[in-house]
């Protein structure tokens, strides 16, 4: 038979679960301590085209070609490209 000890000692993280969970679920909106309008955002987007050099016994991975896009919270965008280990000139918006 199970001892009322032992069911109280593993009723506690089940407890412990469910407060931590049950208002992440319910809870559905951003609050709005999260974001606010003097926040400064800045989204970088890569994007690599990689091959697979064999040297025999050894393998490596090189990138031929990577395309980088920043984006920042003003609305200024910068694209640059690098291929062949080249940086070619940026391509610059707002």
């Amino acid at each position: 038979m199970v001892k009322p000890v032992y069911i109280a000692l593993g009723a506690i993280p089940v407890i412990a679960a469910l407060l931590i969970s049950v208002p992440l679920i319910i809870k559905n909106e951003i609050p709005t301590s999260a974001a606010n309008y003097t926040d400064e955002i800045e989204i970088e987007y890569t994007k690599h085209q990689l091959k697979k050099i064999s040297n025999g016994i050894t393998e490596r991975i090189g990138a031929q070609k990577t395309e980088i896009l920043y984006i920042k919270n003003d609305g200024e965008m910068k694209y640059s490209v690098t291929e062949q280990g080249y940086l070619k000139p940026d391509v610059r918006s707002h």
